[in-house]
């Protein structure tokens, strides 16, 4: 009889064992919370390996893949988005794109935000502080946006410019925590 639940304990252990693996493959597959492939961190997550490996033109794809139909404002995939078009030499691709998408939708701070990033990249810096400060303006909550806009006000060594624009947007928005975050 010992043997006999000795017997019984290993099977059900391989059952538990099996079976644990098997949700484990085919959830990553399935769509269970944190598996998804639509989620757009796991995405971005593959655009690094791809640009790390060589391949700009599938990263550059999965980015306008999110852009388009997960969630433009999802921020981090911007920057990303401009460096792996500069290595590949398609910045000026690349602000096209964004100026349809921004066409499209003239009110999303985002795509202000990623044109001023083209155009900074391309050292462009009076059309990059005039996107960021855009971007702002439509209470672009993307604290990079912020870094960028300071940097290029430095580049172009109009700081006292922009601080003064930072105590306006502070007066004239409702919750200012960002503009106070600029003047820091």
């Amino acid at each position: 009889i010992k043997h006999f639940r000795r017997k019984k304990n290993t099977i059900l252990h391989l059952i538990i064992f099996w079976s644990f693996l098997y949700l484990l493959i085919i959830g990553s597959h399935a769509g269970l919370p944190g598996k998804s492939p639509e989620n757009p961190d796991q995405i971005h997550s593959e655009i690094l390996r791809l640009w790390r490996s060589g391949n700009h033109h599938q990263a550059l794809s999965k980015c306008r893949y999110i852009i388009e139909h997960l969630d433009a404002s999802f921020h981090y995939i911007y920057p990303d988005m401009v460096k792996i078009s500069r290595e590949k030499e398609q910045l000026n691709d690349t602000i096209l794109y964004f100026s349809n998408l921004q066409k499209k939708n003239p009110e999303s701070a985002f795509f202000y935000y990623a044109l001023g990033l083209c155009f900074r990249e391309q050292s462009r810096h009076k059309m990059a502080l005039d996107h960021f400060r855009k971007s702002i303006k439509l209470n672009g909550k993307i604290t990079d946006l912020y870094y960028k806009f300071i940097d290029t006000s430095r580049d172009l060594n109009q700081l006292s410019v922009a601080s003064t624009f930072f105590t306006h947007q502070n007066k004239s928005l409702s919750g200012g925590d960002f503009a106070c975050f600029g003047l820091a």
